[in-house]
This record gives C-alpha cells, structure tokens and sequence, in this order.
C-alpha cells in the first residue's frame, strides 16, 4: 500500500516530528536523500517540525501526507475530522512499556479484580494495557486503573500498594534489578 502511494505522488511531503539530527529517524532522514526514492516517488520533501506534536498536526491540516512521529502524539494530535490517523507503519528500537506485576500473578488473566497502576490516563502507555487486557478477555470493569505517574507507579509496586503496573524506561530495569 506504501508503494502505490508513493507512486501515486509526484510530490510528497513528510513531516519529520523533531530537527534532522534526531536519532529516530536517521533511517527515514538517509532515505530520503537517497536518489533512488526520489525517482520512484517523484519529488520527496521531509519537513522538519518542532517536535512529535507538530508533525501530527501537519498530517491532520493535509501540509503532509506522512507523518514520522510518535504513536501517543498521532492519536493526540493527528485526527482529521474526528478519525484518527491511519497507521501506516510502527516500529521502536525498544518496548514501548514494561508490565510488571507482584510474584503472586501468574498471568494477565490473574489480573482482574486487582489494582493496576499507569502512567497516565488517556496515554498510548494505557491504550496498550487495555489492547492486553481484552486480548487475555479481562473486562476493563473488572480491574482497578490508577494514574500514579512512572515514579509513582515505580513505588507503588514496590511497597505492594498495587498488584501491577506499566512501567517505561529506565524504571522499569531499576524496578527490575531491586
């Protein structure tokens, strides 16, 4: 489908959510430079934008096509008259979260009726969680979600206030290693 909407185009514009030294999209940045592309492609433009924000809100004015930006800042800022923005492709060099539970929970099944911690409400981090939980067919109204923040969810289940959370880098490994 990528293809053809390449070749569909004679121009195409990308918004690149951060400036051209970005780590994160050294691969996009290289391509984009490469000949090749822009002979399949017609002519490929990458706009760099202030930050993740900006290249979803790029995408949702119709000023790009694509969008190189952070999954939590296209479902935040990306929709276009209502609807979200069509995931064209996802990848990460790392686990997005971690889930750590208490020893006592064998599987996300044993998760219901129990208290689980996340970062934030609304956040990509608790839109995973729920994807888990219905995958595992444990209703969202059998368990208990509290917004604690990654510190607090990091402490919270250290003094076994809760019996499990989402956790980001670094404090999942830190969580992990005491």
């Amino acid at each position: 489908m990528l293809v053809s909407l390449f070749l569909l185009q004679t121009a195409l514009t990308i918004a690149v959510g951060g400036p051209a030294t970005t780590g994160e999209y050294l691969p996009l940045i290289m391509a984009g430079t490469e000949e090749r592309v822009s002979r399949e492609a017609g002519s490929v433009t990458l706009r760099y934008t202030k930050g993740e924000a900006g290249a979803a809100e790029a995408l949702a004015k119709g000023e790009a096509l694509l969008a190189a930006t952070t999954l939590d800042a296209a479902l935040r800022h990306g929709a276009f008259q209502g609807k979200p923005p069509r995931l064209v492709f996802a990848f990460t060099a790392a686990p997005l979260v971690t889930l750590i539970s208490s020893p006592t929970i064998g599987s996300i099944g044993e998760l219901s009726g129990k208290t689980i911690g996340i970062p934030a409400t609304g956040s990509s981090d608790a839109h995973v969680l729920v994807g888990l939980l219905a995958r595992h067919r444990v209703p969202l109204s059998k368990v208990k979600l509290v917004s604690l923040g990654d510190r607090g969810v990091a402490h919270a289940i250290e003094r076994g206030e809760i019996r499990a959370g989402l956790l980001p880098e670094p404090w999942a490994s830190q969580l992990l290693a005491t």
